[in-house]
């Protein structure tokens, strides 16, 4: 190959090492907007238990209401509702930790595999720049013996 072609294939691997480097930058940000989510989701489970223990205090203050079927009835039904709502949002962020667990594995994956690549190019653009100072050297040492021979022909 010529040096021109060795040039062409690290301009190439250049372009690629590039575009793997803003890959996982991209995929970082995207990591930390999921760690972001995730907090966001821990302080909406912290302000929903907020509210359970708000409408637990408010089930004790009922207690204090003079007719006790009244009292028994919106217990059971504050009760009923404290139970159902943190369940289905106990299992909803469940399944949302889940798919941040897996997207998480899947971008630190990907950007495990991208430094595994961006590797391999740094790698071959060492092997081409040795190429071509081999090519160059070559190239200098016909010159001087063409120059040699010039000189023995006068």
């Amino acid at each position: 190959m010529s040096i021109a072609s060795y040039r062409a294939q690290i301009a190439d691997y250049s372009r690629q090492i590039e575009d793997a480097r803003a890959r996982i930058a991209q995929l970082e940000r995207a990591l930390d907007g999921l760690d972001d989510f995730d907090a966001a989701m821990v302080r909406e489970l912290a302000s929903r238990e907020d509210a359970v223990q708000q409408k637990r205090a408010l089930v004790y203050r009922l207690q204090a209401v003079p007719n006790a079927r009244v009292v028994q009835s919106c217990s059971e039904i504050l009760n009923r509702n404290i139970s159902q709502v943190m369940a289905q949002f106990e299992e909803g962020y469940a399944g949302v930790r889940a798919e941040i667990a897996r997207a998480r594995e899947r971008d630190l994956e990907e950007i495990q595999e991208l430094k595994r690549r961006i590797g391999i190019l740094e790698g071959r653009i060492r092997d081409a720049q040795a190429c071509i100072r081999a090519l160059e050297l070559e190239q200098r040492r016909a010159r001087e013996r063409a120059a040699r021979l010039r000189a023995e022909g006068e």
